[in-house]
């Protein structure tokens, strides 16, 4: 039987308690009103938390969650009372008490519309009048709305949108809150998402920099993820923008290692913002810090007779205080990172790749510091 004429049937019970006697030789109907039955005798106050949304879709996908896991709901349910209701932080205690998928997503879909509901009155109370929009960007940045409730919607918003991908994430959650609360769905200004635009992170990515070069590396700064998200006055002249481009890059570009890829395409207009970065290891950003390190040895060091190695990147003081001990850092990074691949001297070849001369040097500045002759 189609799962539309299940939900009909399953409405024409609930609402009128009868249903056409060739139905009930249909199993799946049966085994639908069955559950029902067995819900309102032995779980009645949780059956209402769905019934009252009268959405039968949804209602069908908690009667096929199993008995065994509506019996350890019910007694966890005794100790969060008001779960359902959408209160407390409590979504992570059920995450690990209960594995089934179907199971989390259902109960949570309850948790979450009433949730909403309460969101959508609190936008009406405080921020309607001020003329904020009631949508996505509400529910994950607005600061007075989040503070007031613990970070809840926030978390709202992004536990949908993982785990109710097949139903429309958010949209669905406004879908079944409107069922009792209907303005909501004309309030809801839905924000269909964009496509990333990589060149604009990049942009942004470089002003940042050259805001950090003048405001922050002089008193110490390092320029890091942290910075981009936490330093205030950062985020103020650039009206909060920097805190959302780390999460925004690691979203929407996985497959290219996330904000790593933006600080790539950023070196290519200016080769100091990699040797500068602080972040997570990255194989690549490790091997354009060498080989500015190299230039930086060119310039200031190969005429004095002074090897470029690694006791060079560890020790050299001039080295080091010029580039705020990143030289020292990289090649222990290198160490802990590339065990397996001969730590520093495998971004040293890699380096070479483009400056074929660096390994050269490199391998001459090696041989040396183990006390062996060169030619």
């Amino acid at each position: 039987m189609a799962q539309k004429q299940l939900e009909d049937i399953l409405q024409a019970y609930v609402e009128q308690e009868t249903v056409p006697e060739d139905v009930l030789s249909n199993p799946e109907a049966t085994e639908l009103i069955n559950r029902f039955n067995r819900e309102r005798e032995e779980r009645p106050r949780i059956l209402e938390e769905f019934t009252v949304f009268k959405d039968y879709a949804l209602l069908a996908d908690f009667l096929r969650i199993p008995v065994v896991e509506m019996e350890k709901f019910a007694e966890w349910g005794e100790k969060h009372p008001g779960y359902l209701k959408g209160e407390g932080n409590d979504e992570q205690s059920l995450s690990s008490r209960f594995s089934n998928q179907h199971t989390r997503n259902t109960l949570n879909t309850i948790r979450w519309a009433n949730q909403l509901k309460e969101y959508y009155t609190f936008w009406k109370t405080h921020h309607q009048p001020k003329g904020i929009p009631f949508n996505t960007n509400y529910l994950r940045g607005n600061e007075e709305l989040n503070t007031h409730y613990q970070k809840r919607p926030k978390k709202l918003y992004n536990n949908s949108n993982r785990n109710l991908k097949d139903k429309d994430s958010i949209t669905h959650i406004v879908t079944i809150a409107a069922k009792t609360v209907p303005s909501i769905q004309q309030d809801w200004k839905y924000q269909k998402r964009t496509l990333f635009n990589t060149s604009k992170a990049t942009k942004e990515l470089t002003e940042y920099y050259t805001f950090w070069k003048t405001h922050h590396q002089p008193k110490g700064i390092p320029f890091n993820t942290n910075y981009l998200e936490k330093n205030e006055e950062l985020n103020k002249h650039f009206n909060k923008r920097p805190r959302n481009l780390y999460p925004n890059c690691n979203r929407n570009l996985k497959d290219k290692n996330g904000i790593n890829h933006i600080l790539l395409q950023a070196t290519q207009q200016d080769n100091n913002i990699a040797e500068t970065w602080t972040g997570k290891w990255n194989q690549d950003i490790a091997t354009l810090k060498l080989q500015t390190y190299y230039k930086y040895w060119e310039r200031h060091h190969k005429h004095k007779g002074i090897k470029f190695n690694t006791n060079y990147l560890e020790k050299n003081e001039e080295l080091n205080t010029h580039h705020q001990n990143r030289p020292k850092k990289l090649y222990q990074n290198s160490k802990h990172n590339l065990k397996d691949k001969n730590g520093i001297n495998h971004i040293a070849a890699l380096a070479a790749e483009q400056q074929h001369e660096i390994l050269q040097h490199w391998r001459r500045g090696a041989l040396q510091e183990n006390g062996t002759k060169t030619t």
